[in-house]
């Protein structure tokens, strides 16, 4: 009787609005449309939505991590949302959801999660929406239901798997943890009541650990928290510091709109203190400013100038391009694709909004509009058909200035079957560029659905440059064929990687470090063989690996990682492959797996073992291996050397047919950049699908 009192309750809430200003209501098919790009929210999960902020919260009918939690959040006017998950723990277990309530008030919407008993104590979870707000508080309702005096311990953990901050705070006038990214900004301002044991932050997640709290028998409280999301940090600063002691600036320029400038608050130690973003006037202010502490105007594509602040003072910025004209840095590729779905990618000198037609034939069926003006964009493009070849154009805008960029090309969705799948692989495409783009040029001939790189894609990971120079490399074949990437050693884990690239969901740093997707009845699971020798980071993803396998009893098993467990290249030291052949060859075999790819060696080698076939193709574009040993290592079948090269996997009569074709070969072995071209089949070998 009390459940359907409460659906009766939630039906009448949730068919009405609260206030003008004030909504919950049920996403439905239509809402989901019209989400940020990326949402995660489901047919079902609540929308909770005031005049300035909108905040999604995973319903009890999701059988996920999501359900009673937030899971969006955006301010209306960007609607650009990185917030990945917000979990909190109590006595070290995540507060999960049993039943939701929702209450309403003329001024505030107040969902109620229950949650059941946590050792001694009794929760509840309440999120309160108010009007006008910039924030949505999180109350924890808690009682000591034990006979004796109970310390209670509560964490919060927010995952930000696509966030990059350009700015981190863990103390601003005593309140904790700010975040900055591009247009987003999230802050969590505990009651001044609880005090803050530790705040932490890594590559993608942040934590508030509460000082221990002591409840008597039978005691309660409310935990509460404010949750700010705000286009920038500047404005949940002018709610902390209640002093006047606000200085304005203002920009001037030639471009085509002023505002949405980045303008940066720097102390006199050269520590970034604020960001905001100008008006339409290119007008800024900064509260709370100090003497010493200056504004700098840091933005992408244009030169960076900085200037003291003071009161009483124009405080002019001139903003200067460093170009006249907005073009592509890195080239449209594409990346991550399902049956319905691919994810557009590219980045600009300047940034910039854009518009994506997508063609069905001729016929435009979809535009999609990037409307943030940003320099690294990924715009998913979603509502399409399984199995389908689709045409796209890509205008860059005149945002700041003026631009002529437009790429066009054509992908494929993924079939609801792996029949006639094409797909390619290859590796090691660091160092002379001019190769690896002759080897991509030879693979986007073929057409393939996707390409997969087994590492090393660049020389050094945490250089710029040389990612600027792989995207130009790729340029005509990730615009038509979805790019799949792994890390190898030279990418050194660098945050350039992560911010490249989105991906299927996985695990690791980002969510990223390994993944894997499914084609019909292949799986293909990507991992880090650098991730070894570090405990933590070893067991963390072999009991993903574990968990992933045993999952796939029904599936043929394609497994691609960078270092190969053994090769026939003359001189070279083993070290970690050992432990990696020790580690991961009997969890291979113990399920089936088919094959493994590998690079790392600038060399073509296939090899078998216990059924299990192991590629080397590092033919990519690094400098090629030209010497292998005398005394080959038991396991080979096949070596070819001093040739780039790429792996043809085609799909037919349930076999995947592998055709290792070569590019050109090193003519002069005194120079291994000096090569000649040579188009050859060098090997092929098939695996029966189940």
């Amino acid at each position: 009787m009390k459940k359907r009192f409460y659906v009766v309750v939630l039906i009448i809430l949730l068919s009405v609005s609260i206030f003008s200003q004030l909504t919950i209501k049920k996403i439905s098919e239509n809402t989901l449309q019209v989400l940020p790009h990326f949402s995660k929210a489901k047919y079902g999960d609540y929308l909770l939505e005031n005049n300035k902020i909108t905040v999604i919260i995973g319903s009890e009918k999701r059988n996920d991590e999501f359900s009673g939690r937030i899971i969006e959040a955006y301010t209306n006017d960007i609607k650009r949302n990185l917030l990945d998950n917000y979990k909190i723990y109590v006595q070290n277990k995540i507060l999960n959801a049993h039943k939701i309530e929702i209450r309403k008030n003329e001024n505030y919407i107040e969902f109620k999660v229950a949650n059941n008993d946590y050792g001694p104590f009794h929760l509840s979870t309440i999120y309160k929406l108010e009007e006008d707000k910039n924030y949505i508080e999180i109350i924890n309702n808690i009682k000591n239901i034990s006979n004796k005096d109970s310390k209670l311990l509560i964490k919060d953990i927010v995952s930000f798997n696509e966030l990059f901050p350009k700015i981190i705070k863990t103390n601003e006038n005593g309140k904790k943890l700010l975040l900055q990214e591009d247009f987003i900004s999230y802050s969590f301002i505990p009651d001044p009541n609880f005090q803050i044991f530790r705040s932490m932050f890594t590559s993608n997640f942040s934590a508030l650990i509460y000082k221990p709290i002591k409840l008597k028998p039978n005691e309660s409280i409310n935990f509460s928290r404010l949750l700010y999301i705000t286009k920038d940090i500047e404005k949940v600063r002018k709610y902390i510091y209640s002093s006047s002691n606000s200085i304005s600036g203002k920009i001037i320029s030639n471009l085509n709109k002023k505002d949405n400038i980045p303008i940066y608050l720097y102390n006199r130690d050269n520590t970034p203190i604020s960001l905001t973003y100008t008006d339409k006037k290119g007008n800024f202010s900064f509260i709370n400013v100090k003497e010493g502490d200056y504004a700098i105007l840091k933005c992408e594509g244009f030169k960076e100038k900085k200037i003291p602040l003071y009161q009483n003072n124009e405080n002019i910025i001139k903003v200067i391009p460093e170009v006249n004209n907005n073009d592509f840095i890195w080239p449209l590729y594409l990346t991550n694709h399902t049956e319905t779905s691919v994810i557009f990618n590219w980045k600009t000198i300047i940034p910039s909004t854009a518009k994506i037609e997508i063609f069905d034939g001729k016929k435009n069926i979809k535009t999609v509009l990037a409307n943030i003006p940003l320099s690294i964009q990924h715009i998913p493009i979603t509502g399409l058909n399984p199995n389908k070849e689709y045409n796209y154009k890509l205008y860059i805008e005149n945002y700041y200035i003026k631009t002529n960029a437009v790429i066009s090309g054509h992908f494929k969705t993924k079939s609801l079957n792996e029949n006639n799948l094409k797909f390619a692989i290859y590796g090691d495409t660091r160092t002379y560029h001019e190769l690896h783009k002759l080897v991509a040029d030879n693979i986007a001939n073929d057409n393939p659905e996707f390409v997969i790189n087994d590492g090393d894609l660049v020389e050094k990971g945490d250089w710029l440059d040389d990612w600027n120079s792989f995207f130009n490399e790729i340029s005509n074949l990730a615009k038509n064929s979805v790019y799949y990437p792994l890390l190898g050693n030279h990418e050194r884990n660098n945050s350039y990687y992560y911010q490249a690239f989105y991906l299927p969901k996985g695990s690791g740093d980002y969510n990223k470090r390994w993944y894997y997707f499914d084609y019909g009845k292949i799986r293909f699971i990507f991992l880090d063989s650098n991730a070894v020798g570090t405990q933590q980071l070893e067991k963390s993803q072999l009991n993903w690996l574990i968990d992933v396998l045993k999952k796939s009893s029904d599936k043929t098993i394609l497994v691609f990682y960078h270092h190969p467990f053994w090769n026939n290249c003359e001189g070279y030291n083993y070290g970690m492959e050992r432990h990696l052949e020790e580690l991961w060859r009997p969890i291979f075999e113990k399920y089936n797996v088919k094959a493994v790819f590998n690079g790392h060696v600038h060399s073509y080698e296939r090899h078998e073992k216990n059924g299990i076939i192991y590629v080397i193709t590092g033919g990519g574009g690094a400098p090629l291996e030209l010497v292998h040993k005398k005394n080959l290592e038991p396991t080979t079948v096949k070596i070819n050397y001093g040739t780039l090269h790429y792996v043809l996997a085609e799909v037919k009569d349930n076999k995947i047919i592998f055709t290792v074709k070569t590019v050109a070969k090193v003519k002069n072995k005194n120079n291994d950049r000096d090569l000649e071209k040579y188009n050859k089949v060098i090997d092929r070998f098939e695996i029966s699908i189940k």
